[in-house]
């Protein structure tokens, strides 16, 4: 039998009470194609179809534990699923100790049995499991008679065989890594990007990245899709302090650092020393977009310095096409996707840049980066200007066994850039936005080697002001059901092609009427307001002078 499936996510816990096994609080429920049931006190786990869901309601438990004639095994009961689409099967889960063996030896049931339940006339299969020497775990499985062939075929072939009781009894439980879940879902039928439905998918396999080697890597999918809205400073700033939690930066605020200067007279003081430069490297966090804010703030300045190649990691389109179109699309990059990204591309572009990718994934990987900048730019053209926008440590410039793309870079082509390093530091600020940190306190301590160091709380509102972009309030007039996505599109870009990538994310959560508050260049915009699914929910046009 071979049953497709809308594959989505149900986890819910009963309250504990008496009337459940005592190890029934220590299961879970996980799922992404298939369904998992995991109970880490027992040290068991098995695996059933996608589309079952389990029972919440403890009445409804009694009442299917009573048709089925189980009654006295509710306080042995883990757990009961059951299908949501044809054909209608399900099952209890039980776990009777050793020390009760005896007490229900008086029913006759045998694993692999089937009796027949004359009060609803379904069919029940059986199946015992020891579990060591703790006890043993029967599942009850049921159907129509009509179905009873679905149901020995999906038990006794598949669900019986994959119990995995002992030590290792998660070893064979796996789930797609947290950013290829959610790319699955991150671009429409139309090829335009979908900003709700990957965010929405992660938030619910939330348990099934519990594992320490999974939820480092499941928080940064969160920041990063979260990143692509605008109004998710609060949620971006609760998953940045789990992330910093747990990586080598948790030990990066406590060493006395003090901030040199502040807000536009580190911007001055960046200029300055990037005059003289012939290339410039600074770093990104990817899921924070207060660096690229700065990055934008930079543009203009540096455009009238003389810099005029702007190369990003982040950028995989080929640039002659993205610089004769002059706006990013979804099929420009992975980070592109994010308004943060994309606004800084499409301006550099508008300003005068070159703008290029560099990234190339192999295992030389910044070897090949260094070559790709370079070839882009000081092959064809030696009196280049080149500003450089990395990932994380990609910028430091330390030397080392295996170097990185800055340090190679150098060493190759005898450039040695300027390199401002913007991600490992959150130093207070108070009313501040940007802070330029007194390199002298760090002289001896293990850190990425840079020579100038930042702390960023660029917002959105602050950078939008610096920017000289317009306040504009969208009033929302119509209750939406939550969640949908209200974006904002260039008028002239999403004209040339619908696939662009908006200039302003903003997640409508509740059910009442509100106004948005946007910073915007003037120009024409376009606007619309689309669900999980892509439905178009409303569509409208501004004009911000």
């Amino acid at each position: 039998m071979i049953r497709i499936v809308a594959i989505g996510f149900i986890l819910a816990f009963f309250s504990a009470c008496k009337t459940h096994s005592v190890y029934q609080s220590y299961g879970r429920m996980l799922r992404e194609a298939e369904s998992f049931y995991i109970n880490d006190s027992l040290k068991i786990s098995y695996v059933f179809g996608g589309d079952y869901v389990e029972t919440k309601n403890k009445d409804s438990i009694r009442s299917r534990l009573k048709q089925f004639q189980l009654q006295k095994w509710r306080k042995y009961l883990l757990e009961h699923f059951y299908t949501i689409v044809p054909p209608s099967l399900e099952h209890f889960t039980f776990f009777i100790p050793q020390k009760n063996i005896k007490k229900i030896a008086k029913y006759p049931l045998r694993a692999d049995s089937t009796l027949l339940d004359t009060l609803n006339d379904r069919l029940l299969l059986y199946k015992f499991k020891a579990i060591n020497n703790a006890g043993t775990l029967v599942m009850a499985a049921s159907s129509t008679k009509k179905e009873f062939i679905n149901l020995r075929y999906e038990y006794t072939d598949r669900i019986f065989t994959s119990i995995k009781p002992g030590e290792d009894f998660k070893s064979e439980i796996s789930f797609t890594d947290p950013f290829s879940l959610a790319d699955e879902r991150a671009l429409n039928q139309d090829s335009t990007v979908n900003y709700l439905l990957p965010l929405t998918q992660l938030i619910e396999a939330k348990e099934n990245y519990r594992e320490p080697r999974d939820e480092n890597l499941y928080i940064q999918a969160l920041a990063t899709y979260y990143s692509r809205i605008n109004n998710s400073n609060s949620e971006l700033n609760t998953l940045m302090s789990q992330w910093k939690g747990k990586t080598y930066m948790a030990k990066r605020n406590g060493w006395g650092l003090h901030i040199k200067l502040y807000d536009n007279d580190v911007i001055n003081e960046i200029v300055k020393q990037c005059k003289d430069q012939r290339i410039v490297m600074i770093n990104e966090n990817h899921f924070q977009p207060n660096n690229r804010f700065l990055v934008h703030l930079l543009i203009d300045r540096l455009y009238q310095e003389g810099f005029t190649y702007f190369g990003l990691e982040s950028l995989w389109e080929n640039k002659d096409s993205l610089n004769t179109r002059k706006f990013c699309i979804s099929s420009s990059g992975f980070y592109t996707k994010a308004p943060s990204m994309s606004n800084l591309i499409n301006h550099a572009i508008e300003t005068g840049y070159k703008v290029f990718g560099y990234d190339y994934f192999t295992e030389q990987r910044d070897l090949d980066q260094a070559k790709n900048i370079y070839n882009a730019t000081f092959k064809a053209d030696p009196n280049a200007k080149v500003l450089i926008l990395a990932g994380f440590g990609h910028i430091s410039e330390k030397e080392s066994a295996r170097n990185w793309m800055a340090a190679e870079f150098s060493n190759q082509f005898n450039i040695d850039p300027l390199t401002i390093e913007q991600t490992q530091f959150d130093l207070p600020l108070d009313d501040h936005f940007l802070g330029l940190i007194d390199t002298v306190n760090l002289a001896n301590k293990k850190k990425m080697l840079a020579d100038i160091y930042l702390t960023n709380n660029l917002t959105y509102d602050a950078f939008s002001r610096l920017m000289g972009f317009s306040r504009y309030e969208i009033p929302i007039d119509i209750q939406y059901k939550r969640p949908s996505m209200l974006s904002i599109y260039d008028a002239a870009h999403y004209s040339a092609d619908s696939t662009a990538i908006p200039v302003f994310n903003y997640m409508l959560d509740q059910t009442n009427k509100q106004k948005i508050e946007a910073y915007l260049p003037p120009k024409n915009y376009i606007l619309k307001i689309k669900n999980a699914t892509n439905k178009l929910l409303h569509t409208d046009t501004l004009k911000v002078d």
